[in-house]
C-alpha cells in the first residue's frame, strides 16, 4: 500500500470516526463529574483563574493540575457555547491518532497500521471516553508519551552498501533533545488527568535503565525549566486553600490483602489482554436497549442475539489475544531481565509492552489506585503491539484476504458503537447533550 492510498485510506477512516464521535457527544448523559469540568472551563474563560484540582480518583482523591481545563477552555475563544469543548476534546483524540500512527511507521507497513488505524478509531474502549471529562483528554497524553518513546530508541539494525547489517547508535543532540522535552511533557500533562500516568514514569525509567531508549539530559533541564514555575503556583494555590488541604490520600482503601492488592493486580491483568480483544466492559454489552427499534418480543430475541454474538465474538479474541501475547511473552522472556542491546525493533516493540504491562501492574500493586476496564483503555496503542507484529508476520496474505478482514473488523466495531452509543450506562438518546445543558442552566 502506497502512502497516497494510505493517507486517503486514513482520511475516510478518520471521517467516520468523526461521525461516531459526534453521535457519542450528542448522546452523552450528563452527570456531576461533566458539569464540574465545564464549571472549570468556563471559570478560567470568564474569570482568567484555573481550578487545580479535577476529578476525584478512587482511593486517592482528586487530581492536581489546571493545565487540562486550560486546554479544554481555550476553545470557549472560538465560540462559547460546551460544543466547542466537544469538538476540541474530539479533535485532540484524532490528533493522538495520528501521532500514535506516524510513530509506529518506521517500524510497520502501511499495510499493518491500516488495521492500526481502524482499530484506534472505531474501538469502543476509547470511543466510550466521547464525554465532556478530563479523562477524554488523556489519549491525547498518552500519544505524547508513546511517540517518543518509539522515537527514543537507542540501537538499530542497518544495512551498508554490501547488504551487511550493522549496529548503529540511533538519534543525535537535537533530536534527543525535542523528544526527551515532548516525553516529559506529555506525562506531566497526563499526570494532572490521572495517576495512572505514574505507570508512564515507571516504563520511561525502566527502558532507561534497561538501556533501550535515549534520554537527553539537556532535555531533562528544559522541562524542569518550563514546568517550574506552573508547578510552584499549583501546590501554592492548593496549600493556600483551606478546603483543598488534606483532601489528597484522604481516601484509604477498605478492605482486607486480597481486596486492596491482589484482585486489583489480578483483574487488571485480565484488563490488559481484553484491550486487544472484543470482550468489552459488561455495561457496553449489556446497556444495549433494543426497544426503540422494535417491539415485545422482537426486542428480547435482538437482546439475546446481540449477548450470545458479543461473548462468543469478545472469547475468542481473547483467547487468540492471549495465545498472541503469550507466545510474544515468551520469545522476549530472556531479553526483559537482560542488559545485552537490543537493536531488532520488532524485539523492542514487544519489550514496551511487556514493560509498559509491568509497570501497570507495579502502580495497582503497590497504591491505592483502583484502574477501571474502561480506564485501562488509554494504554491501548501499548497492548496492540503483539497483534500488530503477528500481522506484520503474516506478509503472504493478498491484499484482497486483508480487505476482508479489515472491512469485517470496521463494521462489528462500528455496529457495536452505534448500539452503544445509543443506551449504555453513560449514553443514550432521550435528551441531547445540548438539551441537558439547557435544562440545567
Amino acid at each position: 500500500m502506497s502512502n497516497k492510498v494510505f493517507g486517503i485510506f486514513t482520511g475516510i477512516i478518520l471521517v467516520i470516526h468523526l461521525l461516531l464521535a459526534t453521535i457519542f457527544a450528542n448522546n452523552q448523559i450528563v452527570q456531576p463529574e461533566q458539569w464540574h469540568f465545564l464549571a472549570d472551563c468556563y471559570q478560567y474563560y470568564l474569570q482568567g483563574t484555573p481550578s487545580y484540582t479535577g476529578a476525584n480518583f478512587p482511593g486517592i482523591g482528586p487530581t492536581i493540575g489546571a493545565l487540562p481545563s486550560i486546554i479544554a477552555s481555550l476553545t470557549l475563544f472560538l465560540f462559547k457555547s460546551p460544543l466547542a469543548i466537544m469538538l476540541g476534546i474530539i479533535v485532540l483524540r484524532i490528533a493522538a491518532f495520528i501521532i500514535i500512527v506516524l510513530s509506529l511507521k518506521p517500524y510497520f507497513t502501511n499495510k499493518t497500521l491500516s488495521y492500526l488505524i481502524v482499530l484506534l478509531a472505531f474501538s469502543p474502549w476509547l470511543l466510550y471516553e466521547t464525554r465532556l471529562t478530563e479523562q477524554a483528554l488523556l489519549l491525547f497524553g498518552v500519544a505524547l508519551i508513546f511517540a517518543p518513546l518509539m522515537m527514543l530508541r537507542k540501537f538499530s539494525l542497518v544495512e551498508d552498501e554490501y547488504q551487511n547489517t550493522m549496529e548503529v547508535l540511533k538519534g543525535n543532540k537535537i533530536r534527543d533533545f525535542a523528544y526527551t522535552l515532548l516525553l516529559l511533557l506529555g506525562i506531566y500533562f497526563s499526570s494532572q488527568i490521572s495517576y495512572l500516568s505514574l505507570a508512564f514514569i515507571i516504563l520511561t525509567l525502566i527502558l532507561w535503565v534497561r538501556n533501550l531508549i535515549k534520554l537527553s539530559l539537556y532535555g531533562i533541564f528544559a522541562f524542569i525549566i518550563i514546568c517550574a514555575y506552573p508547578t510552584y503556583t499549583t501546590i501554592t494555590a492548593i496549600n493556600s486553600n483551606p478546603e483543598l488541604t488534606g483532601v489528597f490520600f484522604n481516601n484509604p482503601s477498605s478492605g482486607n490483602f486480597w481486596q486492596a492488592h491482589i484482585y486489583p493486580v489480578l483483574k487488571t491483568f485480565i484488563d490488559w489482554f481484553r484491550l486487544g480483544s472484543a470482550f468489552f466492559p459488561s455495561y457496553i454489552i449489556k446497556g444495549f436497549n433494543p426497544q426503540n427499534l422494535t417491539t415485545y418480543p422482537i426486542e428480547q430475541i435482538i437482546y439475546y442475539v446481540w449477548l450470545i454474538v458479543l461473548y462468543a465474538v469478545g472469547t475468542i479474541t481473547l483467547l487468540f489475544n492471549l495465545l498472541v501475547s503469550g507466545y510474544t511473552f515468551k520469545n522476549n522472556l530472556k531479553n526483559m531481565f537482560s542488559f545485552k542491546h537490543i537493536n531488532q525493533k520488532e524485539h523492542f516493540l514487544m519489550l514496551c509492552s511487556s514493560y509498559a504491562l509491568l509497570s501497570i501492574m507495579i502502580v495497582v500493586a503497590f497504591t491505592p489506585i483502583k484502574i477501571s476496564s474502561l480506564a485501562l483503555g488509554v494504554m491501548f496503542p501499548f497492548a496492540i503491539l503483539p497483534i500488530l507484529g503477528l500481522i506484520a508476520a503474516h506478509k503472504a496474505l493478498s491484499n484482497h484476504t486483508h480487505i476482508i478482514i479489515l472491512t469485517t473488523i470496521a463494521m462489528f466495531l462500528i455496529v457495536v458503537s452505534l448500539a452503544t452509543a445509543s443506551s449504555s450506562v453513560y449514553f443514550g438518546n432521550a435528551q441531547t447533550f445540548i438539551e441537558q445543558f439547557a435544562n440545567e442552566m
